[in-house]
């Protein structure tokens, strides 16, 4: 999703496309996710749940993918605040089109009579109470955060002898993630907490040649997802009781900070980063829209898979689409349209908008950028 030669200083010369194709699957199972969400898993066990089950449970799997991806070239690059005011203006291209589609929506659509309010209440929200994106994309928000601590991560995890960062891995393992497993709600703090942990534990198994995630990476990765799936899909069928409740809070949970999609994406992680693949223009061009594709589709107020959920039902009558026979056909159609037009509307700002950008920063801002630059990595 996020691209290392837009956000660090790695060369583009360094990056191959394997990592380049996990970041364009991670963003399908991303976007199918999503989708699932929008439609509803039927309770009863059917054809339907099977395909919704099988194919939209890996949505954190992706994201916890695209972190692991980005702490690997983070923790040999330095900080660059040009690369960080092209993400935040990246992220402004969609929300404030989709913020101002989202009043004509309320105004004409829901029929809001309170529409100022409402205006003003979300850029209020927006702007004060969550800042840099956090109600919007909680991604972002903990990338950025991440970004800006980097450096001084870095310099603390440097000075750390062997036995002391592995002492430390222990530490926040059992804090983390376990901590984790007991959390239903989110917030902007626990986000950054859990992507700084993934950062410390890829800067670990970085500097550690065949380690067990590498050596069992696909062997790992096969049984987390079976173990996962059946969690899903045969699970819930089960009478509830004491066992079962620690069941869904712990392997069951698969949810943001969920330990063992975290387990999952580092075996998935290893098995790409051991997958030799030539340079493909192909594969890099689209793996460049992969964050597009996300502020595309998954913009807070307006998600674009609710809103075609929500206008199919309206057009067809049908409440139920989650039990309708032709409810496949329509979640596929709806994932491979929203990964089309992300795609197409990514490389247009990229020509048109992302050149725009570079000649106001070159001509205007080089100078101070360059200072700020030099005060983060010195």
């Amino acid at each position: 999703m996020l691209k290392e030669e837009n956000l660090i200083t790695t060369d583009k010369k360094q990056r191959s496309s394997n990592f380049e194709l996990l970041r364009i699957i991670c963003i399908i199972l991303i976007v199918l996710y999503h989708c699932t969400g929008a439609i509803g898993s039927p309770n009863k066990l059917s054809l339907n749940r099977f395909v919704l089950t099988s194919t939209g449970s890996w949505g954190i799997l992706g994201v916890d993918c695209f972190f692991l991806v980005s702490a690997y070239f983070l923790k040999d690059g330095k900080f660059k605040s040009r690369k960080l005011f092209e993400l935040i203006l990246q992220v402004a291209f969609y929300a404030i089109p989709f913020f101002i589609f989202f009043i004509i929506y309320q105004a004409y659509y829901v029929h809001d009579q309170n529409i100022v309010n409402t205006v003003i209440k979300q850029f209020y929200i927006g702007l004060f109470l969550n800042p840099l994106f956090s109600n919007l994309y909680w991604f972002i928000t903990a990338y950025l955060f991440l970004y800006l601590s980097v450096p001084f991560l870095n310099i603390f995890l440097l000075s750390l002898s062997k036995d002391k960062l592995h002492k430390f891995i222990i530490i926040l393992t059992i804090i983390i993630p376990i901590y984790g497993m007991t959390k239903v709600g989110y917030s902007v703090i626990e986000d950054y907490a859990y992507v700084v942990y993934i950062y410390i534990l890829q800067f670990y198994l970085s500097q550690k040649n065949n380690n067990w995630f590498e050596k069992y990476a696909k062997i790992g990765f096969f049984t987390c997802t079976f173990i996962i799936f059946f969690s899903m899909y045969i699970a819930p069928e089960i009478h509830i009781s004491i066992g079962m409740e620690f069941y869904y809070y712990t392997v069951a949970n698969t949810g943001r900070h969920s330990a063992i999609m975290l387990l999952d994406a580092l075996f998935l992680f290893n098995m790409f980063k051991n997958i030799k693949i030539n340079y493909s223009k192909t594969i890099n061009l689209i793996s460049s829209t992969t964050l597009g594709i996300y502020l595309f589709h998954e913009y807070d107020y307006l998600k674009l898979r609710d809103l075609t959920v929500t206008l199919f039902k309206d057009w067809t009558g049908c409440q139920e689409l989650n039990q309708m026979w032709y409810m496949p056909m329509f979640y596929f159609s709806e994932v491979v349209l929203i990964l089309i037009f992300g795609v197409l509307i990514d490389l247009i700002r990229q020509r048109i908008f992302n050149a725009t950008i570079n000649k106001v920063l070159e001509s205007k801002y080089k100078h101070i950028l360059k200072k700020f630059d030099y005060w983060m990595n010195e």
